[in-house]
């Protein structure tokens, strides 16, 4: 085996530090604060919304159709995940279902208004900018 002495590594990483380069490149990626984009003056950021359903779930269908009733399209990005595509969230979410997380927060399970979804959405783009 090839081994380096205490002198070779610390040349190695002096050596990189000095080209600008990290010696563990992805180390500090995971300490980064996440970037924000800027927006254009009087947009609002799009707020992430995820739909935990399965088929065949009616309240699904209804929570579905009261998010587009509450017409705020263009203030989230909606992602529909099926929990039976996956064991851990078949077994976290079970038959409490449709679950709506907004920005990673859980905030409507079973059932949710047009108005209170809207105000919800508001609420979390304003937070955000």
């Amino acid at each position: 085996m090839n081994y380096l002495s205490r002198s070779g590594v610390a040349a190695f990483i002096l050596f990189s530090h000095a080209r600008g380069k990290p010696f563990f490149p992805d180390a500090r990626a995971q300490f980064r604060a996440p970037q924000r984009t800027k927006m254009a003056a009087g947009r609002r950021p799009r707020s992430q919304v995820k739909l935990y359903t399965r088929p065949g779930c009616h309240l699904c269908d209804e929570a579905k159709r009261e998010m587009l009733a509450a017409a705020c399209e263009d203030l989230y990005e909606l992602e529909e995940i099926n929990i039976d595509s996956d064991p851990e969230l078949r077994r976290r979410h079970g038959w409490d279902i449709p679950v709506v997380a907004i920005d990673g927060a859980l905030a409507f399970k079973h059932r949710l208004t047009r108005d209170a979804f809207r105000k919800e959405i508001l609420r979390a783009t304003d937070t955000a900018s």
